[in-house]
């Protein structure tokens, strides 16, 4: 049997990627027997692990610069991690075009300033080597090569400077500062270096071994750099300091490299990918697949066949006292609309009268449906019936304590329409213009804070509030997301919005009056337990880039 094409691709890349690994501890097998071995001191590990740390956080600090004020600290360090996490395991991965179409898919930020941001700080590096190489002479007393050296940094700068101003057509100064705080980075990490090494090697020779290592480190040709970066030791044997230096260089490597590593594991899955993949050349070519792919579902609905504007969802369990007060206020919103809208109320096996109260308003209220479900089965599966029974164009799902009022539906309206969005979410977190108003008092308010941290940090970055019960979707949105629910209960918003933004969809937030109403159903504790498990069960069951493209059923288990 004849081995499929795209079969003998992976092997070929995975033999290659194999040899070059090899080739790499062989090499550094061969420094170590060189350098006479791996002597260094165990007592500065820690240093050097909080040294590679902070230089992480410098170089995320840059990136946050550049974008500011795109992209807040903590997603350009989690951007960082994974960027640098590809470069280490993966030197076939084609990098730039990876950084590229990965904070294009991950950030708001114009696809032309990801491009300039890449070149900026690619072109910014022969200065930068020359400037530290200046650096280096200047500690050991050489001043007018250093001078010499200065000098050409400069020029160099000056040269990039212009022609990426031209080519981008960015304000010099941008450039400039990414070339700062490029030097910012590189001194900070060898600063720490020299001083961590300064009882067995001097600062000139530390400067020059963190140059050349630095500059192996980051051009890659082994997967992890093994071996490549290890190669300034060999200057050791002109000082008759190369065991010394090579364990340096070698417990600076496995610090910054481990670090990043360690890092890798939860932010993969909070940017949707899972870790194997990130070994995976065609990790690329899948993600652009899938950005295609949202370019299909996303396209506009045949609006000439869809004669109602605006669905509206209300999913209810045993809300007889707090329904009919908000659904007559939905209902009179609806006819002052002045467009055909349509009422959904899914009653989720209720056991009290809420059946009987929407009937009741049925009578005057021609727009309201009212759908049964046989037996509790949750609120996300209440929503999922009826967003897949809905027949608007847009659709929106809102809670049944009316705890948004329903007017603040024409926020998200124009929202959706101005941001060209997909989904428009309302939000009690984000920043609220004059008329917003907001109320929520003691632990729960405690609860809520703490709870949408984790679920920024750990599966849907960028949106402050996940957990509003008051989302409006274009139908061709709702309707690929919602067809195959997986978590029936509280955490389904959860589930949405991280396939939301795995699938590519332009999501925007907009901020809604909203205050709380007795008779909440939360458990704090109990359910901020389950909403924790379930953060984790809904990365474990859709990150993965490759599964998704290749069209691979995943088995998923709901409970």
């Amino acid at each position: 049997m004849v081995a499929p094409p795209i079969y003998d691709a992976a092997m070929n890349r995975w033999a290659l990627f194999t040899t070059l690994l090899l080739a790499g501890l062989a090499l550094l097998l061969l420094l170590a027997i060189a350098c006479g071995g791996l002597v260094w001191r165990p007592g500065n590990w820690l240093l050097l692990a909080g040294a590679s740390l902070i230089g992480l956080l410098l170089r995320a600090a840059r990136r946050k610069w550049f974008f500011h004020p795109h992209i807040s600290l903590h997603d350009a360090f989690g951007y960082e991690v994974i960027v640098q996490c590809v470069d280490l395991m993966n030197p076939l991965m084609p990098k730039r075009a990876f950084e590229s179409i990965f904070l294009e898919r991950e950030t708001r930020v114009d696809p032309a300033r990801i491009r300039a941001w890449i070149q900026a700080r690619t072109s910014a590096v022969p200065s930068i080597v020359a400037f530290m190489l200046a650096t280096s002479l200047a500690l050991t007393g050489l001043a007018l090569p250093a001078a010499a050296l200065l000098l050409l940094a400069l020029l160099l700068l000056a040269l990039n400077a212009h022609a990426w101003r031209r080519q981008h057509r960015v304000p010099t100064s941008i450039y400039v500062r990414t070339w700062l705080t490029g030097i910012l980075v590189w001194l900070a990490e060898c600063a720490l270096l020299i001083a961590i090494a300064a009882q067995s090697l001097s600062p000139d020779r530390t400067s020059l071994a963190y140059l050349l290592f630095t500059g192996l480190y980051e051009s890659i040709v082994t997967p992890f750099a093994i071996g490549m970066a290890e190669l300034p030791a060999l200057l050791g044997l002109w000082w008759g300091k190369a065991p010394d230096l090579l364990g340096l260089l070698l417990a600076w490597h496995i610090c910054r490299s481990g670090i990043v590593l360690l890092l890798a594991a939860p932010y993969a899955p909070r940017f949707k990918m899972r870790k194997r993949e990130l070994l995976q050349p065609d990790l690329v070519r899948c993600m652009r697949e899938l950005q295609r792919r949202r370019e299909h579902i996303a396209a506009p609905d045949a609006h000439g066949q869809l004669n109602t504007h605006l669905s509206i969802v209300i999913p209810a369990y045993n809300e007889e006292q707090r329904l009919p007060a908000y659904l007559r206020e939905v209902c009179a919103y609806t006819a002052r609309l002045g467009k055909p809208c349509e009422i959904i109320v899914v009653d989720d096996g209720s056991r009290d009268q809420t059946t009987e109260r929407v009937r009741e308003i049925q009578g005057n209220c021609p727009a309201l449906r009212l759908l049964r479900q046989p037996q509790n089965t949750g609120k996300g599966r209440a929503i999922q019936r009826g967003v897949l029974a809905a027949k608007g164009r847009y659709i929106l799902f809102a809670d049944a304590d009316g705890a948004t009022p329903i007017r603040e539906a024409n926020r998200l309206l124009r929202s959706m329409e101005s941001e060209r969005a997909d989904l428009a979410i309302g939000s009690r977190r984000v920043v609220a213009p004059s008329g917003v108003q907001r109320q929520r008092r003691g632990n729960r308010a405690f609860m809520s804070r703490l709870f949408f941290a984790l679920v920024n940090v750990l599966a849907v970055p960028g949106i402050q509030d996940t957990q509003c019960g008051f989302k409006l979707f274009r139908r061709s949105a709702a309707h690929h997301l919602f067809a195959q629910l997986h978590e029936s209960g509280w955490a389904f918003d959860v589930e949405i919005l991280y396939k939301a933004q795995f699938a590519g969809f332009r999501i925007v937030e907009v901020p809604v009056s909203w205050s709380e109403v007795a008779g909440s159903k939360v458990a704090p504790i109990r359910d901020a337990w389950r909403m924790l498990k379930a953060i984790f069960r809904i990365r474990r069951q859709f990150a993965g880039y490759m599964t998704s493209t290749h069209g691979r059923q995943r088995h998923v288990d709901p409970s």
